[in-house]
């Protein structure tokens, strides 16, 4: 009965250890800080995506900006849209870019130059 303790103890501690550097590996390959994980930083405003990043499902975010005199890219295998929603969550007015050109749907559309 002591034996078969011992080895149930010692087994025990074995499992905990390999638990433990398991969690560490992880959290080293993962890139887990204080601040966040990898190039997401967490900020008193938000969310800070730093370098390139690739999102699989489709992004919703209140303001998305770039750096201070960094271009902002968007990219997509088919095409980018921008919905703009009203108080009903239902589309008020769309901007869709693809391969065959830009298509504005909304009530009121607007170009400018740069000279206004």
């Amino acid at each position: 009965r002591k034996r078969c303790l011992y080895f149930f103890v010692l087994l025990l501690m074995i499992l905990i250890l390999v638990n433990l550097a398991m969690t560490i590996w992880i959290l080293k390959v993962m890139n887990f800080t204080i601040d966040g994980m990898g190039h997401l930083r967490i900020t008193e405003k938000g969310l800070k995506l730093e370098g390139d990043s690739e999102f699989l499902e489709p992004l919703y975010a209140k303001e998305i900006r770039s750096s201070q005199g960094s271009p902002l890219y968007l990219q997509s295998g088919r095409n980018v849209t921008v919905n703009i929603l009203n108080g009903q969550k239902k589309v008020a007015t769309q901007l869709t870019t693809g391969s065959r050109g830009v298509v504005a749907q909304g009530k009121f559309f607007e170009v400018k130059s740069n000279t206004g």
